[in-house]
Formats: C-alpha cells, structure tokens, sequence
C-alpha cells in the first residue's frame, strides 16, 4: 500500500493505464472521461474500490482507501458543477472564473451579517463622536 509516495517503479506501472494523465512522487492525476465514468458508476451503486479494479488499477499500488476518497470528491464537484466540473481542470490560481463562484445561501447570510456589525460598529462610534462634540 502506497505510504504518499510512489516509487519510479510504481509511478511506471501506474502511468501505463490509459485512466491515468500523470503521476508524481505524491499524488495521482486522473483522465477527466475516467472521473466521469467513475462518477457515473458509483452512483449506480457500484462500489468504488470495484470501478477503480474494473479499470485496471492496482489497489496494492495505489491504496484501498483511495477510490473512496477520489469518489467522494469528485461526486461532490458533479453535484456542483455537473459534467463540466468533472471535464474541466478546476484547480490551480487561474482555472475558475468569477461566474464558476457560487455563493450559497448561507454564505450570503453571514456576509450581510458581518456587514450589519461593522455598520453598528461605525453608528456607535459616530455617536460618541456627535456626543462628545456636544459636550464641549
């Protein structure tokens, strides 16, 4: 089982399958058909360490914890963004643009929050500013 690295060896053996981009010393980067495909598949049920061994990876090399991990990942970025997400590099400074932001709800409601305390925050002190004019 791979401890966060993988050996040149290990890093040949796992650049031959056609799912996989490339490989560093530490982390594995996924064809985005095969992200779909994987996606697809688990959510029809399938399990995911049985669609990483359906398509040619080895589970000593790469870890057994992995597909759950990549799966739950990449679900997540499906419900997201849909297929695109799953298509399209996400990751990196200039990969997302301002429209790919989405802002939950929830997200808003503590934005306008912090904005409603600053704004108290700034009537308090205007006020003892007047009042302390007044007084002198």
């Amino acid at each position: 089982m791979n401890d966060g690295k993988y050996t040149s060896f290990q890093k040949n053996s796992l650049e031959k399958n056609v799912n996989i981009k490339h490989v560093t010393k530490k982390y594995i980067c996924y064809e985005p058909s095969f992200k779909l495909h994987a996606v697809h598949t688990y959510l029809k049920g399938k399990k995911p360490n049985q669609i990483f061994e359906d398509n040619d990876f080895d589970l000593n090399i790469i870890g057994f914890e992995q597909p759950e991990r990549c799966l739950t990942r990449w679900k997540k970025t499906f419900i997201r963004f849909g297929e695109e997400g799953l298509l399209k590099e996400r990751r990196g400074k200039f990969t997302r643009s301002k429209k790919d932001i989405v802002e939950t709800s929830e997200e808003k409601l503590c934005d306008a929050e912090e904005v409603i305390r600053l704004l108290r925050v700034k009537n308090r002190y205007l006020r003892e500013q007047l009042n302390l004019t007044l007084s002198n």
